[in-house]
């Protein structure tokens, strides 16, 4: 169980948030589904995909801010976002593999490589 709550907001807002989002909702759903006659599914999600736009935002000045105040503050930062980037992406691989098939390690990748662009921007290299 996590209690420090700044790591608990690292795991929730950034990390899972960082990686179910554009996993799920901008490549399964806006992609996968909606290519298969799935489009009303992905209207009635569209508030979703604004929602994340808009609290990425918050999260990753939350982890800038973090990350400027002290060294010691960006290296558990780096440690908890890699960890728990880690463990968030191996946890989602079953649902990317029911829906995405062949190309699962590919947008896994993709998906990782872009939340870890994120961070770096965030002031965190991970």
């Amino acid at each position: 169980m996590v209690k420090d709550p700044v790591e608990l907001f690292v795991v929730q807002n950034v990390v899972l948030d960082g990686l179910m989002y554009p996993l799920v909702y901008d490549t399964i759903i806006d992609d996968v589904l909606s290519s298969q006659g799935g489009t009303p599914v992905a209207m009635l999600t569209q508030f979703m995909t604004d929602w994340f736009a808009e609290t990425k935002k918050w999260s990753d000045a939350t982890v800038k801010i973090a990350a400027a105040e002290s060294a010691e503050n960006k290296q558990i930062l780096a440690q908890w976002l890699t960890e728990w980037r880690d463990r968030a992406a191996s946890a989602l691989l079953p649902v990317a593999r029911i829906a995405l098939g062949d190309r699962t390690d590919a947008v896994m990748a993709d998906v990782v490589q872009q939340f870890n662009a994120r961070m770096a921007k965030a002031g965190v290299a991970i």
